[in-house]
C-alpha cells in the first residue's frame, strides 16, 4: 500500500512483545475499534484488565449482545503506531474478551525504507545523555534501544541525540519522538524523526546507509 510516497505495510508483533505492546495500550487508555456482524457501525472499546490469559474489555462495550466467538479485527493506537487484533471475540463474567495469544501485527508506514544496522558494526548513541544502540536508520530518521529501564520519554517530546556508526564521523542532531515502547525485559524501544536536519546531516545519514546496502549485497554473495 502506498499513498503521497509513504510506504504503508503489515508486520507481525514477535510473540514476546505482543503482551508488551497490549500492555502499554491498556495504560494509554487506547481506543480498540472494531465492527460485528450484527452491528452497522463499529463498535469502541479499552482494555480493562487481564485476567490470566484474557485481554478483558470495559463495562460498556461487555452490554453489546452478539454471537460469540466471532472473528474479528480490531483496531488500536500505542502513541502514533496503529496495530490490529486478528482474534475472537468470547464472554467471561459478563465480559467481552479476547485471547492474549491472538496475533498481533502492526502497520508500518514509512517515507522511506529503514536499514538495520549490522550485528557486528561498531557503534555509539545516546538520546538526551542516555546511553542506546542503533537499530536501523532511514534518511528521515532512526530507532533506537535503549537498556537504561528508568528511561521513559514521551512521544512528540524533541530529544538530542548523537550516534556514530562503523567507519563514520558521529552525527549530533534533534529529533522528534515518534514511538515509544517499553519492553519485557526492561529495554525500550524508541522510534524517532529527524528534526530540521541540514543539507551536510542528510549527506552523512546517506554515506551509513550506503554503506549498510554495499555490506548487504556484499553478504548475499
Amino acid at each position: 500500500m502506498s499513498s503521497g510516497g509513504v510506504i504503508d505495510f503489515l508486520v507481525d508483533v514477535p510473540d514476546d512483545e505482543v503482551m508488551t505492546v497490549l500492555q502499554s495500550a491498556s495504560s494509554q487508555k487506547s481506543i480498540f475499534v472494531f465492527k460485528l456482524a450484527e452491528f452497522p457501525n463499529p463498535l469502541q472499546a479499552t482494555i480493562e484488565s487481564f485476567f490470566e490469559k484474557r485481554v478483558i474489555l470495559d463495562k460498556e462495550v461487555a452490554q453489546v449482545q452478539f454471537n460469540p466467538e466471532q472473528d474479528v479485527s480490531i483496531k488500536f493506537n500505542v502513541g502514533t503506531e496503529v496495530y490490529f487484533v486478528k482474534t475472537k471475540l468470547k464472554r467471561y463474567l459478563n465480559r467481552i474478551y479476547f485471547e492474549r495469544t491472538a496475533k498481533l501485527v502492526q502497520l508500518k508506514r514509512r517515507k522511506e525504507p529503514r536499514f538495520v544496522i549490522p550485528k557486528k558494526w561498531t557503534q555509539t548513541a545516546s538520546l538526551n545523555g542516555t546511553a542506546c544502540l542503533v537499530q536501523d536508520i532511514s534518511l528521515s530518521g532512526i530507532r533506537f534501544e535503549c537498556a537504561d529501564p528508568k528511561a521513559v520519554f514521551k512521544t512528540k517530546e524533541i530529544v538530542k541525540i548523537q550516534f556514530q556508526i562503523y567507519k563514520r564521523a558521529e552525527i549530533s542532531a534533534e529529533a522528534i519522538i515518534h514511538f515509544f515502547l517499553s519492553r519485557s525485559n526492561n529495554s525500550s524501544l524508541i522510534g524517532m524523526e529527524f528534526k530540521n536536519v541540514a543539507e551536510n546531516h542528510k549527506d552523512k545519514v546517506k554515506a551509513i546507509i550506503d554503506d549498510i546496502s554495499n555490506y548487504q549485497a556484499a553478504f548475499k554473495y
